[in-house]
């Protein structure tokens, strides 16, 4: 229950005397703000933008509580409120008197361990990288609110060789001005332990053995916490289980573990519709029929169709988790597929074999062999055209990484991906090539509260004897839309042929290439205060394609820049962004030798369920 709020608004928040600690991290303890510059476009505020006596003098005792938790024991803070002249508002000042900060004098470890453990423990390089490392050293300010941190750092080390039960108790002794203080920890290692015992709960389709067998857990083996946590990351990443825990508890005797699995499966037999709209795709539907137990090895078969205005697309896939231990896996799926883009239509059917492994949770390659065959159209051709339709093969092998870093848990980190693709081995190719791309992606917090930064840039090259004008356009590189460079639709940005009939202009058919360059940067701002789930964007797009090597001279990077509106719907992001070409092509412009055949449009809409990357 908060005090009594008066209509004065809070017209700005700043503090002085705050050497240690900025304005950004104070303002996040405090129940005060000042109002926002979307707040006074839109109208909205909340209570909190008004003058409020009462949590006033709390925010005066909350900011002191957070300095003296951090080692500032004397710290003072007083609230001085000016009127701002013509304005029913005010300014709030926060006075912050630091005072001395507490410093840690000594630190002293005593270890309770038996001689042989001690020298295990201490010839140990985690637990000597601990003990540099640590927030307790001699030197540094005391705050108390890092305890537990320092306890888990010294701790840490004894459980991954064996060790599970180690505590470290922390005594402080401090001096009579309370300024500096020695501290004496006591680490208590406990009984190093062998596992002895496995337990397997909630199972229902899965054997016993094989659990432990996804689990890699060794019995007799030391204790070692990286493997119960790499343990229960591999259950509960496999398809057919929906979560796992796995808890320790003591054996037997002392020096012996037991290990408690629990967990719960999906179920055997799913179907699974979606679906979604965007400017591109019109409207998009996918069906998915998945068995995940098939022959009661845990093997999944999925039957999936997906239909948009786009593509058209049916496939089974048929995956092996266990190939040859939990990080490998393979996947076998014949498909076919029908594809409609703005320069052609492509027909076609195949089986795609690729074989995963995991390296690391952020580490995942990829080998792939696929086998395909291609019937493509050129689109808004004369249908006399000798080579408006062409069949072709092709067989190729694809080797590729994803490293993923922090962002799907918190928005907050790097996805990168990339591959090479070889056609024309062991079954051949009617088109022989090479292509190669990669992709980086890094996403971080704004400094300010409820924004993002996000970046994105690829490059892609192909490589091939046969001409360009020959090589098929599925092959090529295109970019442009919703995902891509925005302020072009899909595949519109880079080379363009002019069609005629007789004199007649009829259109611009992209072209592709055979190299690719890309990047974007966008600012993301959550605005939950006008509506809940709201945000909105600006973002600077740019790229281009090139008919043959990388020629910036001749034919440079082309820019488009814009805003959006981005709202978190229950069914996933809905994003409408407005993209605009700051340098255009002629083509783009409607530009054939210097004469002008269509009305140029550097506007483009994109509307869609989903981030842009």
């Amino acid at each position: 229950m908060h005090g009594q709020a008066s209509s004065i608004e809070v017209f700005d928040i700043n503090y002085e005397g705050n050497d240690t600690y900025p304005p950004l991290v104070l303002n996040g303890f405090i129940y005060s703000r000042s109002i926002s510059f979307v707040e006074r476009i839109f109208g909205t505020k909340k209570t909190e933008i008004y003058l409020n006596r009462d949590e006033l003098r709390r925010d005066e005792i909350r900011i002191q509580r957070f300095y003296q938790r951090r080692g500032f024991p004397n710290a003072k803070v007083k609230a001085q409120i000016n009127e701002v002249s013509g304005k029913d508002a005010v300014k709030i000042s926060f006075v912050v008197d630091e005072g001395q900060a507490q410093i840690i004098g000594a630190f002293k470890l005593e270890i309770d361990a038996s001689s042989s453990d001690s020298l295990l423990i201490t010839s140990n390089s985690s637990f000597q990288s601990a003990l540099r490392k640590h927030s307790y050293r001699e030197g540094k300010r005391y705050e108390n609110i890092l305890e537990t941190e320092v306890q888990l750092a010294l701790t840490e080390p004894l459980k991954r060789i064996g060790f599970p039960f180690a505590t470290l108790k922390i005594a402080k002794n401090f001096s009579a001005d309370s300024l500096k203080l020695e501290i004496t920890a006591e680490l208590n290692s406990g009984k190093r332990s062998r596992i002895t015992q496995f337990d397997v709960s909630g199972a229902t389709s899965l054997t016993k053995e094989y659990v432990l067998r996804e689990a890699s857990i060794k019995k007799d083996s030391y204790f070692d916490k990286r493997t119960i946590s790499n343990a229960q990351r591999e259950l509960f990443g496999h398809h057919l289980i929906r979560f796992a825990t796995i808890g320790v508890e003591e054996g037997d005797s002392d020096s012996t573990v037991h290990v408690q699995i629990n967990l719960r499966e999906q179920a055997l037999r799913t179907l699974q519709l979606t679906g979604g709209i965007g400017v591109e795709e019109t409207i998009r539907g996918q069906v998915v029929w998945t068995h995940r137990n098939v022959f009661k090895k845990a093997h999944q078969f999925n039957v999936e169709s997906a239909l948009s205005f786009i593509e058209q697309r049916f496939s089974l896939s048929y995956l092996i988790p266990w190939m040859f231990n939990t990080r490998s896996s393979l996947v076998i799926s014949p498909f076919a597929q029908n594809l409609i883009e703005p320069s052609f239509a492509l027909l076609r059917g195949g089986v795609n074999n690729t074989f995963i492994y995991r390296t690391s949770r952020n580490f995942t390659s990829t080998l792939a062999y696929n086998v395909t065959r291609n019937q493509e159209s050129l689109q808004n051709r004369n249908s006399f055209l000798p080579d408006s339709i062409q069949s072709f093969d092709i067989s190729s092998v694809n080797a590729g990484f994803l490293y993923n870093k922090g962002y799907v848990k918190d928005q907050n980190g790097w996805v990168i991906r990339g591959g090479a693709e070889v056609s024309g081995l062991l079954l051949g190719a009617t088109f022989p090539f090479e292509k190669m791309n990669i992709d980086v992606r890094h996403y971080k917090p704004a400094p300010w509260r409820g924004g993002q930064l996000a970046f994105k840039s690829e490059i892609g090259l192909l490589l091939s004897t046969v001409a360009q004008d020959s090589l098929p356009r599925n092959i090529r590189f295109f970019l442009g839309g919703t995902s891509s460079v925005r302020g072009w639709n899909r595949q519109r940005l880079g080379p363009k042929e002019a069609v005629f009939e007789g004199e007649r202009f009829l259109s611009f058919i992209p072209r592709g290439g055979r190299s690719m360059m890309a990047f974007s940067v966008e600012l993301r701002q959550d605005v939950p205060f006008f509506i809940k789930g709201f945000g909105l964007a600006t973002f600077l797009d740019g790229g281009n394609i090139w008919s043959g090597d990388f020629d910036l001279a001749n034919e440079p990077i082309r820019l488009g820049t814009g805003v959006g509106v981005r709202y978190e719907s229950p069914i996933g992001p809905l994003r409408i962004d407005f993209g605009y070409k700051i340098n255009p092509s002629d083509a783009d412009r409607g530009i054939v030798d210097g004469i002008r055949y269509q009305d140029s449009n550097r506007w483009a809409i994109h509307f869609s369920l989903g981030q842009a990357f």
